[in-house]
């Protein structure tokens, strides 16, 4: 029977995946790019119907 812990597994080098501030980073690089793009369709919006609602908001 071995003494080592179950549960305590060595650490493996070169295995795939993303650690929780690469997740994070990510979904901040997202969520900036998708503001800036609902804005830009917004503006785009009111070019071609300035009367709608949404525009005398902005």
């Amino acid at each position: 029977m071995s003494s080592e812990n179950p549960v305590h597994r060595p650490v493996r080098y070169g295995q795939a995946g993303w650690t929780i501030i690469q997740t994070m980073v990510a979904l901040l690089v997202a969520g900036v790019a998708a503001a800036a793009v609902v804005d830009i369709l917004i503006d785009k919006r009111c070019e071609a119907d300035a009367a709608r609602w949404i525009c005398a908001r902005r």
